[in-house]
């Protein structure tokens, strides 16, 4: 039996082989394909469940009515509802999960998160009773939030293109979940009460297809490589100091989860993040009815073009943060601070124009999408108050994509104080 040292030894020899091996031709190019279809998978992973919850319900409860607004699909709702929330509690457990990476490597769980989104979607679509449609909804719960394929790319792509990179594949992403409404197009239908599982179909395969494919495809990432590497070089007394250094730097004044946390609320930035963040969560407790709504007002193809309308809004937002990222890169602070003046000019006019266009044409828009006279007055008046958050949403929107623009990068010296800065960063981390 192998000693841990001589495991230790082979792991590093492993390890400095792949360091010296070069990257293959276009590498570059490559890798962003196959972390940007991960991201694909990803998004829709996380946004099929809600866009298929009624069809969902339809099947499993075997309400042959197919109307939401029928007791027993109330039913339903109070029976899954419940679950659905108490699933957000593996949200705890993820930053463990994820800091395995540390020690076992990214190459790895970039494809077990690939393979486990790819899973639970497969769960879920071979689901014929509620316990089974709850399992493969955990197991998406538990594999989408832990956006390996953004760590990749962060630890593989330049320093001076990384948050670029990282808002191109993610507005590709965003605007990719427009993909379940042309699926929902293809597939569904109101007559098969099972056609619901057909729009899962193709991403489970590329899910699985890719998840594999990484695994011979992919290298580790050069960051991962280097710090694994320095690691196991150490003796055993150099690891012995690290550790003591690591322990008192988390007990320190700016180290610890706890200090970290507590600095969240001092500082006036982190605060009006955070606070914007829980109330974007908390509505999303209401917005994953968004199916259900739409269901009681439209029929099954007005619903899937529906699905198809928002995610490109929602793309196109993010990609202006590919142009407030370049510059962030490049350090041009002048043209920094006129893209994001631009970008929030534009979601203000925007949002404006949305919102009172919409909330002046929503009667008339259902009337051309033929919505049933029984359920025009209830589809008017929620379609009218989403409308007037609509400004809220883009602005939301609009702020989001200049903060993560800079927030990845490691040294945004020019934007905040020096010693701001590491109390943030500790903060972050």
């Amino acid at each position: 039996m192998k000693t841990s040292q001589e495991k230790e030894a082979k792991e590093l020899s492993r390890l400095n082989k792949e360091a010296a091996r070069p990257n293959p031709a276009h590498y570059m190019l490559f890798i962003m394909v196959v972390l940007t279809i991960i991201y694909i998978v990803d998004e829709i992973t996380s946004n099929v469940n809600a866009a298929m919850q009624p069809y969902i319900l339809f099947d499993l409860f075997n309400i042959t009515s197919r109307n939401v607004n029928a007791p027993e699909y109330a039913r339903a709702i109070d029976t899954v509802a419940p679950l659905s929330l108490a699933s957000n509690l593996l949200l705890v457990i993820t930053p463990f999960y994820k800091a395995l990476s540390d020690r076992y490597g990214r190459k790895l769980f970039l494809m077990l998160n690939t393979i486990g989104m790819g899973l639970g979607m497969c769960v879920v679509m071979t689901s014929n009773s509620v316990a089974q449609y709850i399992l493969g909804m955990l197991l998406m719960m538990f594999f989408t939030p832990n956006d390996m394929q953004v760590l990749y790319i962060l630890e593989t792509a330049p320093k001076e293109k990384r948050a670029t990179y990282c808002a191109v594949t993610k507005a590709i992403a965003l605007v990719s979940v427009s993909l379940i409404g042309v699926l929902s197009h293809m597939f569904l239908r109101e007559d098969v009460p099972s056609s619901w599982k057909l729009v899962y179909l193709i991403p489970v395969v590329t899910a699985f297809v890719v998840g594999l494919a990484s695994i011979f495809l992919v290298r580790e990432t050069p960051v991962f490589l280097d710090q694994r590497r320095a690691y196991l070089s150490l003796t055993p007394e150099e690891r012995a100091e690290k550790e003591a250094k690591d322990r008192e730097a988390r007990t320190s004044e700016n180290g610890g989860v706890f200090k970290a946390i507590r600095f969240i609320f001092v500082n006036r930035q982190l605060r009006w993040i955070f606070i914007a963040g829980f109330i974007f969560f908390a509505t999303t407790v209401y917005t994953s009815y968004y199916a259900t709504v739409l269901e009681g007002g439209m029929s099954t193809a007005q619903v899937a073009t529906a699905l198809m309308i928002y995610p490109f809004f929602n793309g196109f937002a993010t990609g202006a943060g590919v142009v407030i990222a370049h510059h962030f890169g490049a350090h041009d602070e002048k043209y920094l601070h006129e893209a994001i003046e631009t970008t929030m000019a534009v979601t203000f006019v925007c949002s404006v124009l949305f919102t009172f266009l919409g909330m002046a044409t929503v009667r008339l828009m259902l009337r051309w999408m033929a919505t049933p006279e029984n359920v025009l007055d209830d589809a008017t008046i929620y379609l009218r108050i989403y409308f007037l958050g609509f400004a809220g949403l883009l602005g939301l929107d609009g702020f989001l994509v200049a903060e993560f623009a800079v927030v990845h990068d490691p040294a945004p010296r020019r934007l905040c104080r020096r010693r701001d800065h590491d109390k943030i960063k500790v903060a972050l981390e």
